[in-house]
């Protein structure tokens, strides 16, 4: 680590109240905690998107049966809600998909995570 990021790391724990040390090694260790709660966030998304595509694959079917009263023509409000849960989740996947690389930080170099987190906590927002 360079002066200037040692530097950042002991004035956000004088901030905190703790060492430098400590700080770090909490970091350190929340690194693979957190990939492992975006890995669970991911196969939940994962799960409700099957879910989605199992409602409306079986919505699909039933509006080509000829027994059915379901038409997507006259359910325009069923249709127009699955779009929009269609366009939620593909932003969702869009956003993680972006998150693959904290993921396999947090496991591969948890050094390089966490000095990446304090970094984007230090630097200004614009």
């Amino acid at each position: 680590m360079n002066k200037t990021t040692n530097d950042l790391i002991q004035m956000l724990a004088e901030k905190l109240g703790t060492t430098a040390t400590h700080l770090w090694q909490v970091l350190i260790h929340q690194a693979p905690i957190s990939s492992t709660n975006s890995i669970i966030q991911i196969i939940c998304l994962l799960i409700i998107s099957i879910i989605f595509y199992k409602i409306v694959r079986r919505l699909y079917k039933l509006s080509d049966s000829s027994d059915s009263d379901f038409d997507w023509d006259d359910n325009v409000g069923v249709a127009v809600v699955c779009a929009a849960f269609a366009i939620v989740l593909l932003v969702v996947w869009i956003i993680y998909f972006f998150k693959i690389n904290d993921i396999i930080n947090g496991y591969v170099n948890p050094e390089y995570w966490a000095l990446d987190h304090i970094l984007d906590a230090l630097t200004p927002k614009k």
